[in-house]
């Protein structure tokens, strides 16, 4: 996993343009989708990764549907996407807390985006601080 994580980390620190997602050209590193084509409007390489995972629950669901977590870059900004599919809540009656293995929870500043369907950590502290507890992890809660 750490040799993902690595891959998934170096796709980042090369964000200079926004992505164009195509999961046909897309290589695999463990369990992580990497994008392997150039940006349609740019021409430059395009800055992405995700994981998909079942490991999904609700409270109003027995079996929840995937959700895929998406390190990427938009407007030349590292980001962190975890998109699911049902409802999550709105931003004002909604947070995200994390935490990976037995390391220390963070609640990062969130928005809440696509129909409230997804959390984006913008803030580049908080996708540092995300990555860098990733890089370095077997899981997250």
């Amino acid at each position: 996993m750490a040799g993902a994580i690595s891959a998934a980390a170096l796709l980042l620190a090369a964000c200079t343009h926004d992505p164009y997602v195509n999961v046909n050209n897309t290589i695999s590193s463990g369990e992580w989708k990497i994008e392997r084509q150039v940006d349609r409007v740019t021409g430059a390489p395009i800055s992405s990764a995700s994981l998909m995972t079942n490991h999904v629950s609700n409270a109003n669901m027995m079996v929840a549907p995937p959700a895929r977590l998406q390190l990427a870059c938009f407007k030349e900004h590292a980001a962190v996407v975890i998109a699911f599919a049902f409802k999550i809540g709105s931003t004002r009656n909604a947070e995200l807390a994390y935490r990976f293995d037995a390391k220390p929870r963070h609640e990062p500043r969130v928005r809440i985006v696509d129909d409230y369907r997804s959390v984006l950590i913008d803030d580049p502290n908080e996708v540092m601080r995300f990555t860098g507890d990733m890089a370095t992890s077997d899981g997250l809660y």
